[in-house]
């Protein structure tokens, strides 16, 4: 088995036009944290994959302002922020730009296509804002239309094996249920699943990202990749040992 990682909303670079454009009258240090909060907080520290074999992770270079590669083409290129905020005086995006971003995405998604196989599983990972009634982990599967039965019981089980002694909640499809990237490449056998960490696992008092809980959520990420390598069809009815 191999597994291919997506972290598309990791990424923080702006395009030159997007650096342009994007709200002119802010300042430097509103712009930073604009960008900050419109990424997936520490999700390239959290669900990093540097060196580990028969796992391709695909992180997102761009900021989500300038493109969502977890949409489809049509919907992926953004003229307001998460909260609906306009980004830009003008109306719509120069023709230019917009190629460019169009074929920003389309890189994305050829890298995705490639690294699949027909014994791939793919992770979509995320990281997600602290809320009142959020578990601290959320396991998407398209309410079962891209991750099959069986791989959402292994899935589940083998992160409450990895994080119980930290006492954390866990959810299927509450408050999010996947997105575009694993209902598009689930395949005919419904390997795909997303997966959501909330941020007050791994940030300090400020928000900030904490490193040794970044670290350590990583290693447990890395524990639960291995098991998704290891996986096989029927797997999820002898998981005993991890409980």
């Amino acid at each position: 088995m191999k597994l291919v990682v997506t972290n598309p909303h990791a990424g923080t670079r702006l395009t030159d036009y997007a650096e342009r454009k994007i709200r002119p009258y802010i300042s430097r240090t509103e712009r930073e944290q604009l960008i900050l909060d419109q990424s997936d907080l520490g999700a390239g520290a959290v669900y990093d994959m540097s060196g580990f074999q028969d796992v391709t992770e695909l992180k997102g270079e761009y900021s989500r302002l300038v493109v969502d590669l977890n949409r489809p083409l049509r919907n992926a290129l953004p003229l307001t922020d998460m909260d609906g905020e306009p980004l830009y005086k003008e109306n719509g995006i120069a023709s230019g730009e917009a190629e460019l971003r169009s074929s920003i995405w389309k890189d994305y998604h050829d890298n995705i296509a490639e690294a699949l196989s027909d014994d791939s599983i793919l992770l979509d990972v995320h990281t997600m804002k602290d809320k009142n009634g959020r578990p601290d982990i959320c396991i998407g599967t398209g309410h079962g239309k891209f991750t099959n039965a069986d791989i959402t019981v292994y899935l589940f089980s083998g992160i409450y094996s990895l994080f119980k002694d930290m006492g954390v909640s866990i959810a299927t499809n509450h408050p999010y249920s996947g997105g575009y990237i694993p209902s598009e490449y689930a395949g005919k056998e419904k390997r795909a699943a997303s997966l959501e960490m909330k941020r007050s696992l791994f940030t300090d008092g400020r928000g900030a990202v904490n490193k040794e809980k970044a670290e350590e959520l990583n290693d447990r990420f890395r524990k639960l990749a291995e098991r998704l390598l290891n996986y096989t069809s029927g797997s999820s009815f002898y998981l005993s040992s991890w409980l």
